[in-house]
């Protein structure tokens, strides 16, 4: 755990390593530079892009339902990645409380600067049943799949560390309304 005093000293070394000092003498002002933030056209990597929504998902059937899902997985790995919950929360229907939980976290852990590393899911085995109503009203997906070793740096809150890997089974109860799948609900299962 920091300490405020801990969190103040890396904060002042972090901003000592970012300036630079130079013309230094008796009768001259120092010129102060801080490194640009934003990466460089030059650096060669592209954005990374946000998961499109794949053709199999066209339907109301368990498989459509099923392909909901591991869109939604790949949109959770690509918030991971990006900090960009846009494409997370466009899918989430309006009364889904466990997206908006979700996405939050991902949105204070940007706001303060900080960074998650992995926590990526893969291995997805799925299975969709209909709970009620005609096709696509309310199905439950049950999605058997892994984590990877996620670490978390909200820059000093209490969410910093590292969440461990491992086995998850998870429940997702998706719905599709006019046409348009929408997440409904999730939470984790043993």
């Amino acid at each position: 755990m920091r300490t405020p005093h801990t969190s103040l000293a890396t904060a002042l070394v972090a901003v000592s390593l970012a300036v630079s000092l130079t013309g230094c003498s008796a009768d001259a002002e120092p010129e102060v530079r801080i490194a640009d933030p934003s990466p460089s056209a030059s650096a060669g990597v592209p954005p990374m892009e946000a998961p499109t929504l794949p053709a199999d998902v066209e339907g109301t059937g368990p498989r459509a339902a099923e392909a909901f899902v591991r869109h939604y997985v790949d949109l959770i790995n690509y918030s991971f990645d990006t900090l960009d919950t846009g494409p997370l929360r466009d899918v989430a229907h309006r009364l889904c409380l466990s997206c908006d939980g979700g996405a939050d976290f991902v949105d204070r852990v940007r706001k303060k600067g900080g960074t998650l590393e992995g926590g990526h899911y893969s291995d997805l085995r799925l299975s969709a049943d209909q709970l009620a109503g005609p096709p696509g009203y309310d199905t439950r997906v049950r999605a058997r799949m892994r984590s990877s070793v996620q670490q978390v740096d909200g820059t000093g809150t209490n969410w910093d560390g590292s969440v461990p890997g491992g086995p998850v089974v998870m429940i997702f109860d998706v719905v599709n309304e006019r046409g348009t799948w929408m997440m409904l609900d999730w939470w984790t299962s043993s």
